[in-house]
């Protein structure tokens, strides 16, 4: 399985990646019920306000680099030889250091995380981030899941370790990172040096064992794919008193840095459900890689493809004589092709990848990245109804009587919309976003509309009445005033308010009335 970009000829430029795309949505995944914690490094630089430890060694907030088109990112700047990192720990659910007794305890937790060694980055650090859970106040550990970086490929890695000893039900080792036994290593095909210079993101999950069982299970995602799924497993063993509660990020680096470099991490999400790639509009706008290699930037190319391989294309932009390093998808900067043909944005709530080339002034091109860099776009927005004619939704017109109904509506996305019309529920020969209604004798009808861009659609009706009564001051609206009128009547012998002509202004009338009220008379 291959993960990393080829070099390039030598005659060629340098093969490009996409640096990032434009953010969209953060609001949604932040206000997520499922999300318990969100971070874009935006609202604060003051680390303490949202991690319950950290450390600060050339570590903190800074605005040198950021993903998605945001302005700060988690910075890690390593001198020659530095060992000591920063780190962050957000501590969750029944952590034993939060406050409360009847605290959530979560047995399954994804968290995901964007990352970024620059080009040039030399030697990686084994230490990138970690979940898992705290048994006690001290810091001893039931378990801890590490995402690292090893071996001489520099491949991510899942190095588990548990401190609840074989069958036991409490911890075997006191303190912090003391533990009684470490899992198998499960090893991935995903390798950082030919992975930089580009924001990458990081997805994990962990799943606990149920109390004295093996089935545990872990999965780690690296640009979107899955890298590794091991099963079968005991963190735990029969420990119940804490579940998942803790994840740190960690730019520890044993051996020490081979040369002053910086690394970055930005947009922390800890959730309960799968979380993916980040979240875009419909119309993404994508920042590559700086042009490198043989002379200089002519043009370049960027693809969109509806699956990992490419094998469903569905955006081309074609070559973009530019120096510049960014492109919006839209039908005048590129093509769309196999399922959205003739469309003017991505199909919505759908997750795609990117490949891209670029050519030097002198005409030769670099090869294809491979496909990376996914994203995921918003759900799609239902069509919006900005007008319609009535502008009342109770209106009385007499039997006989002609009228058109039309309503103007449009779609934020771009995205062609179709109208279906209903008299009483049976469809009505309808001209697109207008209606021509002749009245029947029938004392009440409902004539109603809907307009959908082809996955999301919106409604709305009018109810038509051949009767029209309470209207006392006779201005066509039955309305506030009429009821003050009215009022005014209960109890007498009429004739005004008298709706049902007994003699009398009672009750009957009063639902008479109220059965009229807001009725327009067109």
């Amino acid at each position: 399985m291959l993960f990393t970009f080829a070099g390039p000829l030598s005659a060629q430029p340098d093969i490009p990646s996409v640096d990032y795309v434009v953010l969209e949505g953060t609001e949604a995944l932040a206000a997520d019920p499922a999300t318990i914690f969100y971070d874009d490094f935006e609202s604060t630089q003051d680390l303490s306000v949202n991690y319950h430890d950290s450390g600060r060694t050339n570590f903190g907030v800074s605005d040198e680099a950021a993903f998605g088109g945001s302005t700060h990112a988690l910075r890690q700047f390593y001198s020659t030889g530095q060992v000591n990192g920063g780190w962050v720990w957000r501590f969750f659910g029944d952590h034993p250091s939060l406050p409360g007794t009847d605290k959530p305890s979560y047995d399954e937790i994804y968290v995901r995380w964007y990352h970024k060694f620059p080009s040039g980055f030399e030697g990686f650090p084994p230490k990138m981030a970690r979940m898992g859970s705290f048994a006690l106040s001290n810091w001893t550990l039931a378990f801890m899941v590490h995402y690292w970086i090893a071996g001489s490929g520099f491949n991510v890695v899942a190095d588990v370790a548990v401190n609840i000893p074989r069958g036991g039900d409490a911890p075997g080792e006191s303190g912090y990172n003391n533990f009684d036994h470490w899992l198998p290593v499960g090893r991935s095909g995903f390798s950082f040096p030919g992975n930089t210079g580009r924001w990458i993101s990081h997805e994990m999950r962990v799943s606990v064992n149920d109390p004295g069982e093996n089935n545990a299970s872990y999965e780690y995602w690296a640009d979107g794919r899955s890298i590794i799924r091991l099963s079968g497993r005991s963190l735990r063993e029969g420990w119940t008193e804490t579940s998942i509660n803790a994840m740190q990020l960690d730019t520890y680096w044993n051996s020490g840095s081979p040369k002053s470099q910086t690394r970055y991490y930005d947009n922390f999400v800890i959730s309960t459900k799968p979380i993916g790639p980040a979240m875009v509009s419909r119309t993404p706008t994508f920042v590559k890689t700086p042009y490198s290699g043989v002379g200089t930037q002519g043009a370049w190319q960027i693809q969109i493809a509806a699956d990992p391989t490419g094998d469903d294309v569905v955006w081309d932009s074609g070559e973009q004589v530019t120096s510049s390093d960014s492109t919006t998808v839209s039908d005048s900067t590129g093509t769309f092709s196999g399922l959205h043909t003739g469309r003017l944005a991505l199909s919505s709530g759908t997750t795609f990848f990117t490949r891209v080339r670029q050519k030097q002034s002198g005409g030769d091109w670099s090869l294809w990245s491979l496909w990376h860099s996914p994203f995921q776009t918003l759900p799609n927005a239902a069509p919006q109804i900005a007008t319609r004619y009535p502008g009342y939704a109770n209106i009385a017109l007499d039997p006989g009587a002609q009228l058109t109904f039309s309503v103007e509506a449009e779609d934020t996305e771009g995205d062609s919309l179709a109208y279906s019309w209903t008299i009483d529920g049976t469809p009505a020969a309808g001209s697109a976003d207008s209606l021509v209604y002749s009245v029947t004798d029938a004392l009440e009808q409902i004539v109603a509309v809907i307009v959908t861009d082809g996955e999301s659609s919106k409604s709305l009706s009018w109810s038509i009445s051949t009767t029209f009564v309470g209207d006392l001051d006779e201005d066509n609206d039955v309305d506030f005033a009429d009821f003050l009128r009215f009022a005014q009547t209960f109890g007498s012998s009429g004739p005004e308010g008298d709706f049902d002509s007994s003699g009398n202004v009672d009750f009957q009338d009063f639902l008479i009335f109220i059965a009229n009220f807001g009725l327009r008379r067109i």
